[in-house]
């Protein structure tokens, strides 16, 4: 597993799909964002990455429940999820009115996510906001997702093999970087 991990339009993205073209294996492509008519900002980047991915890569989009998809990828299959922070999102979204529930709903999937990777024997690319470093609005819906997926990233971090932070459209690796005793 590796995970890429940036700011907005820092170019994770790019990065994440240029790592995935290397293995010259199959490419499921879970994408996480939907379209959305009020939101046009948002509908014009799903845009940007549905022209930038190869033709040859599969597409699914799903807001949650991505196991559905990881089930029916072969064997070997490099899958490249892209957005996991938009996951946090429609999680939250989807248990507005009960945090816990949200947090529950969001340990189950990356636990789903995890268990069925490792049992389908998958490549798993996983592109993440960080949040830790930029300016956030202080409302108890965005406390929320920044504690949700600070936590997840973490989560995701210690098992991934690879960590990538991306900044300016540089990718550098993390866990090489981190400290001896920090590894153990």
């Amino acid at each position: 597993m590796t995970l890429f991990i940036g700011g907005t339009r820092s170019g994770k993205s790019l990065c994440a799909e240029r790592y995935a073209a290397q293995f010259e294996l199959p490419v499921l492509y879970l994408a996480t964002a939907e379209l959305d008519d009020e939101d046009m900002e948002l509908t014009i980047r799903i845009m940007d990455h549905q022209i930038r991915r190869p033709l040859s890569w599969t597409t699914f989009e799903q807001p949650t429940n991505l196991v559905m998809a990881l089930e029916h990828a072969p064997p070997g299959t490099v899958v490249l999820l892209d957005c996991f922070s938009r996951l946090v999102h429609n999680l939250l979204e989807a248990h507005r009115d009960d945090q816990a529930q949200a947090s529950a709903s969001l340990a189950e999937e990356l636990d789903a996510i995890l268990a069925t990777t490792q049992a389908r024997n998958l490549t798993l690319i996983i592109v993440t906001k960080e949040l830790g470093m930029g300016l956030g609005t202080d409302t108890p819906e965005d406390r929320a997702y920044h504690d949700l997926l600070g936590l997840a990233n973490q989560r995701i971090s210690a098992v991934a093999d690879e960590v990538y932070l991306v900044i300016a459209g540089l990718p550098i690796e993390l866990k090489h970087l981190a400290p001896v005793w920090h590894r153990a």
